[in-house]
């Protein structure tokens, strides 16, 4: 498991915005919940579309596809002592993928079958689960602190053509998840 930031190092700017930016996306996913109501939380207004409870659910299958991926090259960086000189910076194809990703989307791409939700669960349940990988996202983003995220690189395992490096990795995750939390108020508001 990773380990959080000691309260001797203060935490990079830039991955203290990503923080917040986890944290701002926990706290939008409970007002929500709090304000979606069961039927509206299960219902697809179409069969391609997904429901509220399905776009989190999605959220949560690509946090778990994540955390193994990020943990295992935290683990690699320290290990090898690689540690940052300077800033952190997007390389192109996280840039473009994180200008892609922000909502509202402008191009809609097809997810990968291992991140298509099977069905819907309650609420509380898939909240609770949000919130359970929200903090070890946190956690790893506090372990990457000081690590040289622009060496590097991530292959995703359902876009493995596809590598950038970790701090774009660790920017689109927020990015990604306002796109679908977004995408969930949509298509709750739609319900009414």
């Amino acid at each position: 498991m990773a380990t959080p930031v000691s309260a001797k190092t203060a935490l990079d700017p830039e991955l203290a915005q990503i923080k917040q930016e986890l944290e701002q996306a926990t706290m939008q996913l409970r007002r929500f919940v709090e304000a979606c109501g069961d039927e509206r939380w299960a219902r697809k207004l179409s069969a391609k579309g997904w429901s509220p409870a399905e776009c989190v659910i999605h959220l949560n299958k690509t946090s778990e596809t994540a955390l193994p991926l990020l943990r295992k090259a935290i683990n690699e960086a320290r290990s090898q002592n690689r540690l940052s000189d300077g800033s952190y910076r997007l390389d192109f194809v996280g840039r473009q993928i994180l200008r892609f990703t922000e909502p509202p989307y402008r191009l809609r791409a097809p997810s990968p079958a291992s991140y298509i939700p099977d069905g819907v669960e309650p609420p509380a349940a898939v909240l609770g689960k949000f919130e359970e990988l929200q903090h070890e996202l946190i956690c790893l983003v506090e372990a990457a602190n000081g690590l040289a995220l622009c060496q590097i690189k991530i292959s995703w395992p359902v876009y493995v053509r596809i590598r950038y490096n970790m701090f774009a990795s660790l920017k689109i995750i927020p990015a990604h998840q306002r796109r679908h939390l977004w995408q969930a108020e949509q298509a709750a508001k739609m319900q009414h």
